[in-house]
């Protein structure tokens, strides 16, 4: 969104500092298109849009959606707005999905393989500090979240990551580790009191506090949400996941890597 801003303000300044009376200017992505065009896009088409204010021009935006683009060769100096066909469509979500790969593998700071950096945790139901909370001789899994992370909260719902926790409930080297980030208890009080926070209530006596994300940093990039790692009984990392778990796919990953490693 700062880079959208940004392209607005840079490519329109001179043209609204100059301007005069009340303007409203209306742009699909970074074109500026009439007024007619703008309002005839049907809401299922508007991915994201933004309004700002500039003195006395009003500038409205659009974003389509992966689905469309915006044509301007039709040859008569306008607009249209085109679909693109299946094969289009799969060609840029298979690109986008191994750029965000690629993003997500830079924001790590640990790699599989290496020992796991040592840790301390707060114990959110009695405040209790657990310093060099690793041990080799266990198994845990890392499940980095935060109250304002929707991810995070989409993958602690019971059907995905707790499912795969259930299956190795009864194992008693394995750790699963749910660790809030940017909280004080006082916080965490208020979120699972509220109406929002009671379908994640369980989590209240299995949470740690990482309030100044000194642990998250030690695996990513500070304030990386979704995170997940495994740490085997050897004390190595065996598996870390920047991004939600809810795929079959993805847990059925996860699953295999904590039974390798118990």
């Amino acid at each position: 969104m700062n880079k959208l801003i940004f392209l607005v303000i840079s490519s329109f300044a001179a043209a609204i500092v100059m301007s005069s009376g009340a303007v409203t200017r209306y742009y699909i992505g970074n074109a500026e298109v009439p007024e007619s065009l703008w309002i005839s896009i049907p809401d299922s088409l508007r991915w994201s849009t933004a309004e700002f204010d500039f003195d006395s021009v009003s500038v409205k935006v659009v974003e389509l959606p992966l689905t469309h683009y915006l044509d301007s060769t039709s040859g008569d100096g306008g607009y249209k707005i085109v679909a693109r066909s299946e094969e289009q469509v799969a060609a840029m979500e298979e690109a986008l999905g191994r750029m965000v790969v690629q993003y997500r593998s830079r924001t790590l700071s640990a790699n599989v393989g290496e020992a796991a950096p040592q840790i301390d945790l707060v114990l959110y139901r009695d405040s209790m500090l657990c310093a060099d909370f690793i041990r080799e001789g266990e198994c845990y899994l890392l499940s980095f979240w935060a109250t304002w992370c929707g991810n995070c909260l989409l993958e602690l719902q019971e059907e995905y990551v707790p499912s795969v926790v259930k299956r190795f409930s009864e194992n008693p080297h394995f750790k699963f580790v749910p660790i809030c980030i940017d909280v004080a208890v006082s916080d965490l009080n208020r979120f699972f009191a509220s109406s929002r926070g009671k379908r994640w209530e369980y989590l209240a006596d299995i949470t740690y506090l990482d309030s100044h994300r000194i642990a998250n940093g030690k695996f990513g990039q500070s304030g990386v949400m979704p995170l997940n790692v495994v740490i085997g009984r050897d004390g190595a990392v065996k598996y870390i996941h920047s991004g939600v778990l809810t795929s079959r796919e993805s847990l059925d990953e996860l699953e295999a890597v904590i039974n390798q490693n118990l």
